[in-house]
């Protein structure tokens, strides 16, 4: 942040333009890679979406094909078997595997453990082909050619009741399916055998073995690539042990499907085979020991094969295709900002930058004092009302220049008046602070200094200026609150340090009548109040009777000196006269008229002395 402070103003609007643009360039990119990624995505959802159907609409193709071709094989096989009417006689049973089975016939001739007809259908068509006899509510294979892993006839045995086929015969209903026989893959047809009296009686079966053509199938979708990159597996849903695992599958097949998947989407996968047609977005390995990978999934059912086939696309792959897009997009947007960014840099300097520089030079000739730099103010835009107000400034700071010129030469002025007066003067301002006091007043606190500091032990003359006044007294707050009163004359008189001080405070009002501060006198009256304290000691002794007392000369000066002497002379001259009328009066007590007053008196005096002097000069004549 220090760097950028640094930078001068064209480079930091140049930054923040291209901060700006970079912002919301980067803020398209970021929409448009977005946008694009979703359509992409959506995309290829719906490809594989169209390429499931397609596989499933192929599979189901093939499973049409097949059943028709299976259809028409369960009819040439029961053209093979021999003319007639069908008939079961169950008084005449045949014992096959472990079934009593009704004899049954075919225009006459016995069908069970006859295997004539369905070898030969077997060696026409390549489709086995099965006869069972009905036996209460069980249907047993009494003739066919279907074998199992040893080569040995099925016979014997009777059709599961589980079998889809089996309440539809007892419906007499056809059923055609596929089923898994020992192995191998057949598509199946039953059809109900019915006698001369329309009755169920027995079943005849064909199934067409269509081993290798589900094997191409798989093989086909193993070879099919849906999307970029994708492919096709397939999961058994039939009930049983077989359940969930793949039937095709390019690197899995056998193996469960769950152990593809992670852990985590195990029941998004699940719901999704469930809700027999989707699509979602989970990680799945494409072959059994890799790690999981993002993909997207297409599923459907074939319910007929109760397969669920599923399409596979790597999301890496579906994305690849937006990764050039966002390179194309990053450098057209460097290029971009880097165009921008130069423009700003140019446009900045010439139009904000320069102008500003010569503006700050401006700036800096005003702050150094030079106010007769010619401003320019030719420009319409905001440098030029920069201009225009510049050199407003620039006039008023010259006018106030000279003003306060003015005024700083008046209060040199008074400055130096106040320095030369005898009053001793100290100006504080509204906080109390002492901001200046006259050289009478630091002279005479100078020679009180040390007096002072044995109250005020901090007391400084050096260091007055800028502390407070109400050092000077014993109770601040009680100063404090009087000033902030204070409206008029304020006369009061402190005792500090042995010296008696006398102040006289008035507040300095300004032209709005606020106050701003205050202008104290200051006299030291000490040796005025020592005077007075001897005068008043000498006027109560003298006034007892006592006219021996004098005020000490020592020390004074001027008109204290002068008062000094002359009350001295005073009651000295008072002391005579009253001394020498005492003596007149002691004489006279003493029976002496000869005595008299002597002495140059003047005013009463001079009349007590004519008085004493006639009052003794009487006394004698009536003596005689």
């Amino acid at each position: 942040m220090n760097r950028f402070s640094r930078l001068n103003l064209g480079t930091k609007l140049s930054l923040l333009v291209a901060l700006s643009v970079a912002l919301v360039l980067t803020a398209l990119a970021l929409l448009v890679q977005g946008q694009t990624s979703a359509a992409i995505e959506t995309r290829a959802r719906e490809d594989l979406k169209t390429a499931t159907r397609i596989m499933q609409e192929s599979i189901a193709l093939y499973q049409r094909t097949l059943i028709e071709s299976t259809e028409r094989q369960a009819g040439s096989f029961s053209a093979t078997l021999p003319a007639g009417d069908v008939v079961s006689d169950a008084d005449r049973t045949v014992t096959v595997g472990g079934f009593e089975t009704p004899l049954l016939s075919f225009g006459g001739k016995p069908i069970n453990l006859d295997f004539g007809a369905v070898d030969r259908f077997t060696e026409a068509t390549g489709s086995v082909a099965t006869v069972f006899a009905r036996t209460g509510e069980d249907f047993v294979r009494v003739s066919t050619s279907l074998t199992n892993e040893q080569g040995e006839r099925v016979v014997g045995t009777a059709l599961d009741h589980a079998h889809p086929a089996y309440p539809l015969m007892l419906q007499d209903q056809p059923y055609t399916g596929p089923a898994r026989l020992f192995g191998r893959d057949y598509m199946t047809h039953y059809r109900p055998l019915k006698d001369v009296n329309g009755q169920t009686v027995g079943i005849l079966f064909i199934g067409q073995n269509y081993s290798e053509g589900l094997a191409g199938l798989q093989q086909q979708l193993r070879d099919s690539v849906p999307g970029e990159h994708g492919y096709f597996f397939v999961v058994d849903m039939k009930e049983g042990k077989q359940r969930g695992s793949l039937v095709v599958h390019p690197h899995g097949e056998g193996q469960p499907a769950a152990s593809l998947l992670a852990p985590a989407d195990l029941a998004a996968f699940d719901a999704l085979l469930a809700a027999g047609e989707g699509d979602a977005l989970l990680s799945l390995a494409s072959r059994p020991g890799q790690a999981p990978e993002a993909a997207l999934l297409s599923a459907t059912r074939f319910a007929p094969w109760q397969w669920a086939l599923v399409a596979v696309e790597p999301h890496a792959a579906v994305t690849a295709s937006t990764r050039t897009l966002v390179w194309h997009i990053r450098l057209l947007s460097v290029l971009a900002l880097l165009s921008i960014s130069a423009l700003a840099w140019w446009g900045v300097r010439r139009l904000v930058a320069q102008p500003l520089q010569v503006a700050v030079s401006i700036a800096n000739e005003v702050a150094s004092g030079n106010l007769e730099t010619r401003i320019g103010t030719g420009r319409q835009d905001e440098i030029g009302a920069l201009m225009q107000a510049m050199r407003g400034m620039q006039a008023n700071l010259r006018e106030r220049s000279e003003r306060d010129q003015a005024q700083a030469q008046e209060n040199l002025r008074i400055r130096t008046a106040l320095d030369e007066v005898t009053t001793n003067v100290m100006i504080a301002d509204a906080d109390r602070t002492i901001i200046y006091a006259n050289r009478p007043l630091l002279n005479m606190l100078g020679e009180a200094e040390q007096d002072l500091r044995r109250e005020l032990p901090g007391f400084s003359v050096a260091s007055m200026l800028g502390s407070s006044i109400d050092g000077f007294h014993r109770h601040p707050e009680r100063q404090a609150r009087l000033l902030g009163e204070l409206r008029g004359t304020h006369r009061a008189q402190i005792v500090v340090g042995g010296r008696t001080m006398q102040l006289i405070i008035n507040p300095v009002i300004d032209a709005d009548g606020q106050r701003v501060g205050f202008v104290v006198e200051w006299a030291d009256r000490t040796a005025e109040v020592r005077v007075e304290e001897e005068i008043t000691r000498i006027v109560q002794t003298a006034s007892a009777g006592d006219l021996s007392g004098r005020i000490a000369t020592a020390g004074k000066q001027g008109f204290l000196l002068a008062l000094s002497e002359q009350l001295n002379g005073l009651l000295s001259t008072i002391a005579g006269s009253v001394d020498q009328v005492s003596g007149v009066l002691q004489a006279l007590s003493q029976g002496d008229l000869t005595a008299r007053m002597d002495g140059d008196f003047h005013g009463v005096f001079a009349r007590m002395r004519d008085d004493a002097n006639a009052t003794v000069a009487q006394l004698t004549d009536i003596v005689g």
